[in-house]
């Protein structure tokens, strides 16, 4: 199983299950705000909906996001123009 996403420059990644997504979320604690990563999130299959209910649980709550514990590439959730699964 795997998702293509796309962005808006017209690049694109591969998710496959069990890939690991880490959201960057804003924090409030300091008067200016932070950031700081969010709880990893496991991409799981949905029997119906493939893939797509496991980005979602990240993508609705952050504007960045980290693959796999790759610290080198920060992805923009506002980019993403489109997700295609293979659910088959």
């Amino acid at each position: 199983m795997i998702a293509i996403i796309y962005f808006s420059d017209g690049t694109s990644i591969g998710i496959h299950e069990d890939d690991r997504l880490t959201p960057i979320v804003s924090t409030d604690e300091i008067a200016e705000g932070s950031a700081s990563m969010g709880k990893s999130i496991s991409v799981y299959y949905h029997t119906n909906n493939g893939l797509i209910p496991s980005l979602m649980d990240c993508f609705t709550h952050c504007s960045f996001f980290y693959l796999n514990n790759d610290y080198s590439t920060v992805y923009s959730t506002n980019s993403i123009v489109r997700i295609v699964t293979d659910m088959y």
